[in-house]
């Protein structure tokens, strides 16, 4: 049977955290779900669990037991850019990695035939884990016979391991306990209290039964348990980065000569993509100062371009809003290419609406202003209304998810600011339209603070949304209703 390994980063999203913030590293720290009071721990460094902190905890009861926590969220977008890197970077041990469907903190590689390569699979693993380290990210690996063995050892062992046999995983995944399985405290506790406390137990149970009482999280472990142990490695697809640079004869701080020298590449770079029967997915420039000091931009199209007009546009929106160290000497440009079919872009496709331009302006507008600047709004869980939603990032149009049945266009939409306005003149108990309807934070908030909302009608015959200020005893306009 080949042998593969699976590599696990412990704590992944705090990992990427203590990289932004290395000043936190001797301090307690924990990554949060937001950066909101009442927003629960979900992954903690050692200092803070010495300290009492544990996972679950509002960061505000965590403050106090141990008021100098710090703490941030790590966004998903964070967390899939740091995987991407990793894979680039296994892809220089390995030809072939697959990510673990239900732990994204996990993957396997096939390790089949590195010994030739890397004297032994120990060397391996050591230049493997030097690697990642020097890239700022701590792995564990296991190298093994099965995907379900191999994931649940790295999970239970603190340190790489070789399994010497078939027979000693087997026996290894036998002894370990459910905190290896990828299962929520909730699925544990259950477990628990019906006496199974192995690997060993838990695979023991009926199928049925198993997917009837605990569901989908149940259900990956039993099927990965279940699946045809020869099933090759199931590869992820791996972008290819070309790497172009030019040397300005004399250095130039002013776009316009800069950007010849820019297209130059770029026509290089999309030349060589067709070339290979691939397009362009990410575009790195780097321009170099002859003072020292560099200037280094990301841009990414809507979608992968084979064209080099589309990228030219992209490029010069980007670096027009610029100011360079000093005069430019040196341009490099790093070209990420992959494979992608025309088809997809039909999955997404709407009868009135053309998301592919929606996209293509999103794209623009992200290389002129930022790769931020294109941001929706997304509900979250507050009793006051200008905290219940947080923007989020937002990388090309989508069509409405409406209901079968329901009339486009219909229903009222209230549009909330983002900060409450005094409203002009005082409406009088005929505008009232409805309420009013009492909001409160509740005991439970930091800053107690109680409101009576109700819509009333402006002159202008717009539906408010307003309430009046206690402090004040001014009316204030908290949104406007479509």
């Amino acid at each position: 049977m080949a042998l593969l390994g699976c590599i696990s980063f412990p704590q992944l999203a705090l990992q990427i955290l203590l990289q932004k913030r290395p000043g936190w590293r001797e301090l307690p720290a924990a990554v949060v779900r937001e950066e909101k009071p009442m927003s629960p721990l979900l992954l903690l460094n050692e200092a803070a669990r010495e300290r009492g902190a544990r996972a679950g905890m509002r960061f505000a009861e965590a403050l106090s037991i141990v008021p100098d926590l710090r703490a941030a969220a790590v966004p998903r977008e964070e967390t899939r850019d740091a995987m991407d890197r990793i894979i680039a970077l296994l892809a220089t041990y390995t030809p072939e990695i697959e990510p673990c469907p239900f732990d994204p903190d996990a993957l396997w590689v096939n390790v089949a035939g590195l010994q030739t390569l890397f004297v032994s699979l120990s060397r391996w693993i050591v230049g493997l884990q030097a690697s990642l380290s020097a890239a700022g990210y701590r792995a564990r690996i296991v190298v093994g016979y099965t995907r379900l063995g191999t994931y649940v050892i790295v999970r239970s062992r603190q340190k790489s391991e070789i399994l010497a046999s078939e027979e000693a995983e087997r026996e290894a995944v036998a002894r370990s306990g459910l905190s290896a399985l990828p299962l929520s405290p909730r699925t544990l506790s259950a477990l628990s209290r019906l006496s199974i406390r192995t690997v060993r137990d838990f695979l023991k149970l009926p199928r049925g039964e198993t997917l009837r009482r605990f569901g989908g999280e149940a259900r990956a472990i039993v099927d990965l348990a279940q699946s045809s142990r020869s099933l090759p490695i199931q590869p992820v697809g791996i972008p290819e980065r070309a790497t172009l640079a030019c040397c300005l004869e004399t250095p130039a701080a002013d776009l316009h000569r800069l950007m010849p020298h820019v297209e130059a590449l770029l026509d290089r770079a999309v030349a060589r993509a067709r070339a290979r029967g691939r397009m362009i997915a990410e575009l790195g420039i780097s321009l170099h100062a002859e003072l020292g000091g560099s200037l280094v931009e990301v841009i990414r199209p809507a979608e992968p371009a084979s064209r080099s007009a589309t990228l030219r546009r992209l490029a010069y929106l980007r670096l027009s809003g610029r100011e360079y160290p000093s005069a430019i000497e040196r341009i490099e440009l790093s070209a990420v290419e992959t494979a992608v079919a025309r088809e997809q872009g039909e999955l997404f496709s709407a009868a009135s609406r053309d998301l592919d331009a929606g996209a293509r302006a999103f794209a623009l507008i992200r290389a002129r202003f930022g790769n931020d600047a294109v941001v929706r709004a997304r509900i979250v869980d507050s009793h006051l209304p200008e905290l219940a939603f947080r923007w989020e990032a937002v990388e090309r149009p989508a069509a409405p998810d409406l209901p079968l049945g329901s009339p486009c266009g219909k229903g009222a939409v209230r549009r909330i600011l983002e900060a409450a306005k005094p409203a002009r003149g005082r409406p009088g108990a005929s505008a009232k339209a409805a309420g009013p309807f009492a909001v409160s934070t509740g005991w439970w908030s930091l800053a107690e603070e109680a409101r009576e909302y109700s819509f009333e009608r402006s002159a202008k015959g717009e539906i408010l949304w307003v309430y009046r200020d206690e402090a004040s005893g001014a009316l204030r306009i908290q949104g406007v209703v479509d």
